[in-house]
């Protein structure tokens, strides 16, 4: 049984994401951005990092939660 996943997202154009704050965002319980790629940068980021279209992010999630971050990150309702 595995305890965490690791996902590779990109913030869509359309994503609800683009424009908040990580702090803002309910991302189910233990979830961690682990690393936020932007261009040709990679940061580690803090709970006031803005999100962009075409930022990567690097998520650390329990494996049920996965489906549940993904449609957060694509911002499917």
């Amino acid at each position: 049984m595995r305890l965490s996943e690791l996902l590779e997202l990109p913030v869509a154009p359309g994503s609800s994401l683009v424009g908040k704050q990580l702090v803002s965002v309910l991302f189910p319980e233990g979830t961690l951005v682990v690393l936020l790629g932007r261009g040709e940068e990679y940061v580690v980021p803090t709970g006031s990092t803005a999100l962009q279209a075409g930022d990567l992010l690097l998520i650390l999630a329990h494996p049920d939660h996965a489906t549940q971050v993904r449609a957060i990150v694509q911002g499917v309702s």
